[in-house]
């Protein structure tokens, strides 16, 4: 299973690629290829994978079983600091509009949802704030608003 969504961006003249697998690592490994470079890192564990080849195209890969909202932020994080990082823009303001922007754009993509942000699924984790330690709950995949 493959989903993906494209999202350009004009004011940085750039695109952010969503992708959805059930394969992480076949998808880090088809993306490196496309650009004709050697995987940095093997993909066998992760949870997801933001990469850059350059300035114009930056992917997010978010593997399916790891389909949370703390995995999906992190990632729109890496991707919002290198968007602005590779523009040497500093500004906070144009960082949380983009950052903002984009996590409403993953979550229609990734948890296919219309609403207005409200009923998102939280991750619970052990010790740190993310990483690879999750628990598993009833509250990690999307709630309807009519859900108790």
């Amino acid at each position: 299973m493959r989903r993906t969504k494209n999202i350009k961006i004009n004011m940085y003249q750039c695109a952010v690629h969503f992708i959805l697998t059930d394969d992480l690592a076949k998808e880090y490994n088809r993306i490196y290829r496309k650009h004709k470079e050697l995987p940095i890192y093997p993909a066998e564990d992760g949870e997801a994978w933001t990469l850059t080849f350059d300035i114009s195209d930056y992917y997010i890969l978010v593997s399916e079983k790891h389909k949370f909202v703390n995995t999906i932020a992190h990632e729109v994080y890496h991707v919002v600091y290198s968007i602005l990082s590779d523009r040497d823009i500093d500004d906070e303001e144009n960082g949380a509009w983009l950052c903002g922007m984009l996590i409403e754009e993953a979550f229609k993509f990734y948890f296919k949802t219309k609403d207005n942000g409200i009923h998102r699924p939280v991750r619970k984790t052990e010790g740190n704030a993310g990483g690879a330690v999750g628990v598993s709950s009833d509250n990690l995949r999307l709630h309807k608003p009519n859900d108790n």
